[in-house]
C-alpha cells in the first residue's frame, strides 16, 4: 500500500470512529416519535400530540422523510448499526466531494489531506449521524459539486442543471435547509446572468428554457404532504426570537475552546482563500460564500455551509503554497515526514477508538446513555411511581426543561410537554410558548403567573437553574418534592 492511500484509509477510519454517535441529540427522541407514528398509522402526524401547549397547531414537518429512515433504522437495525451506517453514508460522501474538488484543480494531497481532518473534526460536534441534517449537508455538498462543474452559459442548455429539480424534490422532503440550497441557486442564476447578458439577450428561446430551470427546482418544493403550507409554517415560524436563544443558532461560544478553535480556523481559512483567489472564482461562489462568511459571525449555523463551500477556495489558494514548502526539503527529510504522519494518524486513530467506545455503549446501555446526556430519568420515574401512585393522582401539567423534551416524548409519551425542540418557531395569535418559557425563567419572579396561566401543576428542571433557585428560597406556593444532581422537581401547594 503507498503512503498516500494509507493515509487516507487511517484518516477514513478516524472520522468514522468521531462522527459516530449515539442517539444523544436532544431532537432524537420526537424524530423518532414522528416516523414511528407514520409506520404505525401508515399517515403523517400532523396535530401537536406531544405536548399540552398548542394542542390544536397543526405544523407542516419538513423532516417527515429523514424521520421515517431515522425510525426505520433505529427500531429494526438498533441505534449501533443505524448510526454506523449514516456514519460512513456520510463520511464517503464527505470523501468523494472533496477528492472530486481536488481533482478538479490538480491539488495537493497534503492540502487535501488536512481539509478532510478539519471538515470531520468540525462536523463531528453536529452530531450528524442522528439528525436529519445527516442528508441535508450530503444535498449541500451535491448542490455545490454541480455548479462548480457545471459553469453557467447562455449559449447552450446544459442538461446536468435539470438535476436540480429532483434534488429540490428530495430536499424539500428531508430538511428546511432547502431554503438555504434555494438561494444558492438564485445567486447562482442572478450572477451567471449578470456575466452574461448580452449572451442572454441575443438567445431568447434558450435563456427561457434555462431559467425555467430554478423555477421548477422551486415549484417542486411544493410537491410534500402540505403543499404550499409547508412555505407558509417557514416563513410564519421565522421570528428572530429563537434565533437569540437556541444554541445552534447563536454566535459561537469562545467558552468551549476546542470547538472555537475549530472555528476561527475554519473561518481564516475561508476568508483568506476566498480573497486569495477570488479572480479564480466564478462570481456566485464569491458571493455566496462571503455571505454566508458574513452570517456565521452571527450565528454558528452558518459555520457548517462555510465549512462546505470553503473546500474549493482552500484548495486552489493552499495547494500551490504547500508545493513550494516541499521543495524547501530532500527527499531523506520528506520521507521522515511522512513516517511521522502515519504515526500520528495511528494515534489518532486509537484516540478516536476511545470516543468511539463511549458513543456505543450510549446505543446499548440505557443506564450509560440517560447518565452521559443528563437526562432525569431517575426524577420522571419517581414522580410517576412513588409519588404518583402514592397519591393516586395522574401527572398534571409539567414546565419541563427544553433540552428535556424530545427525551421525554421518547421515553415518556404519556407525559404531555411544555415545551419541547420542535416549538421554538411556534406562533399562534401573537403567544408563543417558547418565549414564556424563556421570560419564566429569565425573571421568575415577575412572571410566575404564566405558569398558572398553563395550569402547571409540576416543574421539572436543573436543580441549579435560576428558577429552581427561585422556587426553592421563596415561599411562593412550590414544595420540591424531589432533587439529585440531574433535575429537581417541585409540586404546586395546594390551597
Amino acid at each position: 500500500m503507498s503512503f498516500w492511500r494509507g493515509a487516507f484509509v487511517l484518516l477514513f477510519i478516524f472520522s468514522v470512529l468521531i462522527i459516530f454517535k449515539g442517539p444523544g441529540d436532544p431532537d432524537f427522541g420526537w424524530h423518532y416519535k414522528y416516523g414511528e407514528y407514520m409506520v404505525e398509522h401508515r399517515t403523517l402526524l400532523r396535530a401537536n400530540t406531544f405536548s399540552y401547549t398548542f394542542p390544536d397547531y397543526e405544523w407542516a414537518n419538513s423532516y417527515w422523510v429523514s424521520e421515517l429512515l431515522l425510525y426505520l433504522t433505529h427500531r429494526y437495525l438498533g441505534s449501533f448499526l443505524a448510526g454506523l451506517l449514516f456514519t460512513l453514508v456520510f463520511v464517503a460522501a464527505v470523501f468523494l466531494f472533496i477528492f472530486a474538488l481536488a481533482q478538479k484543480v490538480a491539488a495537493s494531497r497534503v492540502v487535501v489531506l488536512f481539509l478532510l481532518l478539519l471538515a470531520f473534526l468540525n462536523f463531528s460536534a453536529y452530531l450528524i449521524p442522528v439528525r436529519p441534517l445527516v442528508f441535508s449537508t450530503i444535498f449541500l455538498m451535491l448542490l455545490t459539486l454541480l455548479f462548480i462543474k457545471v459553469p453557467l452559459t447562455f449559449d447552450r442548455v446544459d442538461k446536468k442543471l435539470f438535476l436540480l429539480i429532483p434534488l429540490f424534490l428530495v430536499w424539500a422532503n428531508v430538511h428546511a435547509d432547502f431554503v438555504l440550497g434555494l438561494f444558492i441557486v438564485l445567486i447562482y442564476y442572478f450572477a451567471g446572468l449578470l456575466g452574461e447578458f448580452s449572451a442572454a439577450r441575443k438567445n431568447y428561446l434558450k435563456t427561457f428554457v434555462i431559467l425555467t430551470v430554478p423555477l421548477a427546482a422551486w415549484l417542486v418544493t411544493l410537491v410534500n404532504p402540505y403543499g404550499a403550507t409547508l412555505w407558509l409554517t417557514l416563513l410564519k415560524e421565522s421570528n428572530p426570537f429563537q434565533f437569540s436563544h437556541i444554541a445552534e443558532w447563536v454566535p459561537v461560544n469562545p467558552g468551549n475552546l476546542t470547538y472555537f478553535a475549530l472555528y476561527c480556523v475554519v473561518i481564516a481559512l475561508a476568508t483568506f482563500s476566498l480573497v486569495g483567489v477570488r479572480n479564480k472564482l466564478t462570481l456566485w461562489y464569491v458571493l455566496v460564500l462571503g455571505f454566508f462568511i458574513i452570517l456565521s459571525f452571527r450565528s454558528q449555523y452558518f459555520l457548517r455551509l462555510v465549512l462546505v463551500l470553503g473546500i474549493m477556495p482552500t484548495l486552489l489558494y493552499w495547494s500551490g503554497i504547500a508545493g513550494l514548502f516541499t521543495n524547501f526539503f530532500t527527499q531523506t527529510v520528506l520521507a521522515k515526514m511522512r513516517k511521522g504522519l502515519i504515526i500520528v494518524l495511528v494515534f489518532a486513530v486509537l484516540a478516536g477508538g476511545f470516543v468511539f467506545v463511549g458513543q456505543v455503549l450510549q446505543c446499548t446501555d440505557q443506564a450509560f446513555w440517560v447518565k452521559r446526556q443528563g437526562y432525569p430519568k431517575a426524577a420522571i420515574d419517581y414522580m410517576l411511581s412513588e409519588y404518583m401512585l402514592s397519591k393516586n393522582k395522574t401527572p398534571g401539567n409539567v414546565f419541563n426543561w427544553y433540552g428535556w423534551g424530545g427525551y421525554m416524548i421518547w421515553q415518556y409519551p404519556n407525559i404531555k410537554t411544555f415545551v419541547d425542540g420542535r416549538m421554538p418557531s411556534w406562533r399562534e395569535g401573537g403567544k408563543s410558548v417558547f418565549e414564556d418559557y424563556v421570560t419564566v425563567l429569565d425573571s421568575p419572579k415577575n412572571n410566575l403567573a404564566i405558569l398558572s396561566r398553563y395550569n402547571v401543576t409540576w416543574v421539572l428542571l436543573p436543580p441549579d437553574s435560576g428558577l429552581s433557585e427561585y422556587l426553592r428560597t421563596n415561599n411562593v406556593g412550590w414544595k420540591e418534592l424531589y432533587k439529585d444532581d440531574i433535575a429537581s422537581i417541585f409540586v404546586i401547594i395546594k390551597e
